[in-house]
C-alpha cells in the first residue's frame, strides 16, 4: 500500500477534492506469503471515499465491505450504513481494512477478517463493522497521521512518528524483535539498538504482502519482516524482525515509498523510482532475469524505460507510485501513468484485446497506461492485486482483474483500459 513523505509530496491519504482512494484485489499469488489465516480469497475488494464518506465493493465473505452481512457487492454500497465518515486515510489489506481520523484525535477503526489479529482489537473475530484498535496496555490506539495494511498485518504511523503494528508477525513484519506468530493489539515496533533500531521521527510507512517498510525523515528506507524475494533491500534474503537499513548509494534522498506483494519502490529527491525485491515479471522495474537468480533485486535499482545500454534511459518525473501482487504503476508530473511487471490480467492498462499472448503477459519496462474512461486529472493511483485503480476529478477509475466484483462496475468482466467504478 502506497504512503508518501509528508515533505516534499503530499501524504497519499490525502487526495485532490478531499476524495480518498485505496483498495487491494485479485486472488492469491505465490508472491503473497500465505498466512495461517482461516483459508479465504486475499485482494479482492476495494473501498474509496466518496462524497467524504467510505464504500466499498467487491468479496465480502469475511465482512471486509463493512456492511454487517457477508454479502458480496458488484458496486459500491456504504461502509457500515454511512457511519464511516469525516476520515483522513484507509489502507485495505488482503481481507481487512484500516481508516483514522483526526476528529477523535487520530483514532483507528478495523473492520473485515480478524484471524490472525489483523483488526488489533483485541480478539481474532472477524467483524463486519468497524472497530476500535486497542494498544497492548488496553488503550486506544489514537494521534494516528498513516496507516498502512499488508496480506494479514497492519502499520500505523502516529504523529510523534513512532510506528506500531498488529496482526500476523510469523515473518517478523510486526518489527518487535520476535516472529511470534501474531499480536491481536497494536505493538511498537522498535527494533534492537545493538543491530539497526528503527528511529522516531518516521515520515512514512507501506506494507507489503508480509514485509514493511518506512522512510524517516532523513530520507533513509527501513525494511522488515519477510525477505525471501530481496523486498528488504539489505543485499540478502534473510527474513528480519527489526528494521533494517535498506541499501541505497549514499548520494541517494528517498521522498517516497510503496511495497506490495514480495516487490517494494521508492522515489528519489530527483523523482526518480527505485525498485528491489520479487522481479519474476520485472515488477521491480529491472528485466526478468537480472538479480539474483533472475527472480531476486536484492538492492534497489533504478527503473529502466528501455534495456538499451546507450543511452540509459530512467522513468523521471515521478510523483506517486504503487505495487500490486507483481505489477507496478507510477504516475508522473505531467499527469500520465505508467505501469509495468505482470500483465495477464490487463491490469497495466494497455488497452489490448481479450486474446493474450505468452510475450504480452509481463512488460519489465514502464508503457504508458491509455486514458481509457477517465476524464480530468488524476491524482491518485492504486496497483493492487492484479487489478489498477485511479483517482481523477472526484471519480474512481478501475481496470485489470474483475473476478469478484473488484473493478466495481457491475461485472466480471477484465478490463484493459480503465473503466469508470459505478456510482461516482
Amino acid at each position: 500500500m502506497l504512503r508518501t513523505a509528508m515533505s516534499s509530496l503530499r501524504p497519499a491519504i490525502l487526495l485532490v477534492l478531499g476524495m480518498m482512494l485505496t483498495a487491494c484485489g485479485g486472488s492469491e499469488s505465490n508472491t503473497a506469503v500465505v498466512t495461517t489465516a482461516t483459508p479465504t480469497i486475499f485482494y479482492a475488494h476495494a473501498v474509496a471515499f466518496r462524497n467524504n464518506t467510505a464504500v466499498a465493493w467487491g468479496y465480502n465473505a469475511n465482512g471486509q465491505l463493512g456492511t454487517g452481512t457477508s454479502t458480496t457487492h458488484t458496486t459500491p454500497v456504504l461502509v457500515n450504513g454511512g457511519s464511516v465518515t469525516g476520515m483522513d486515510g484507509l489502507a485495505v489489506g488482503g481481507t481487512h481494512n484500516i481508516v483514522f481520523d483526526n476528529i477523535s484525535g487520530g483514532a483507528v477503526k478495523t473492520w473485515g477478517n480478524n484471524g490472525v489479529g489483523q483488526l488489533g482489537d483485541g480478539t481474532e473475530t472477524a467483524q463486519s463493522v468497524p472497530v476500535n484498535v486497542l494498544r497492548d496496555d488496553d488503550t486506544l490506539l489514537i494521534g494516528v497521521q498513516a496507516v498502512a495494511a499488508g496480506a494479514a498485518h497492519s502499520l500505523a504511523l502516529r504523529r510523534d512518528g513512532t510506528v506500531w503494528a498488529w496482526g500476523y508477525n510469523g515473518y517478523g513484519q510486526l518489527g518487535i524483535n520476535s516472529n511470534v506468530s501474531r499480536s491481536a493489539k497494536a505493538v511498537r515496533v522498535v527494533g534492537d539498538p545493538e543491530i539497526d533500531a528503527l528511529p522516531e521521527g518516521i515520515t512514512s510507512i507501506a506494507a507489503g504482502g508480509s514485509h514493511s517498510l518506512a522512510l524517516d525523515g532523513l530520507g533513509r528506507v527501513w525494511g522488515w519482516g519477510y525477505n525471501g524475494y530481496g523486498q528488504l533491500g539489505d543485499g540478502t534474503t534473510t527474513d528480519r524482525l527489526v528494521p533494517t537499513r535498506v541499501i541505497f548509494p549514499e548520494a541517494v534522498t528517498i521522498i517516497a515509498i510503496a511495497a506490495g506483494g514480495s516487490t517494494s519502490l521508492a522515489i528519489d529527491s530527483n523523482h526518480e523510482v527505485w525498485g528491489w525485491g520479487y522481479n519474476k515479471y520485472g515488477q521491480a522495474g529491472t528485466a526478468p532475469g537480472v538479480g539474483e537468480d533472475g527472480v531476486r533485486q536484492i538492492v534497489p535499482a533504478k527503473v529502466k524505460l528501455t534495456d538499451a545500454p546507450d543511452p540509459v534511459t530512467y522513468l523521471t518525473a515521478v510523483s506517486k507510485i504503487a505495487v500490486g501482487l507483481d505489477h507496478s504503476l507510477a504516475l508522473r508530473e505531467d499527469g500520465t501513468m505508467w505501469a509495468w511487471g505482470f500483465n495477464s490480467y490487463r491490469q497495466l492498462g494497455q488497452g489490448e484485446d481479450d486474446v493474450i499472448s505468452t510475450t504480452e503477459a509481463a512488460n519489465p519496462f514502464p508503457k504508458q497506461v491509455v486514458a481509457g474512461e477517465i476524464t480530468g486529472t488524476i491524482s491518485d493511483i492504486r496497483a493492487i492485486g492484479h487489478y489498477s485503480l485511479a483517482a481523477a476529478d472526484g471519480k474512481v477509475y478501475a481496470w485489470g482483474m474483475n473476478s469478484y466484483y473488484q473493478l466495481g462496475n457491475g461485472t466480471t468482466t477484465n478490463s484493459s483500459a480503465p473503466k469508470l467504478v459505478t456510482g461516482y
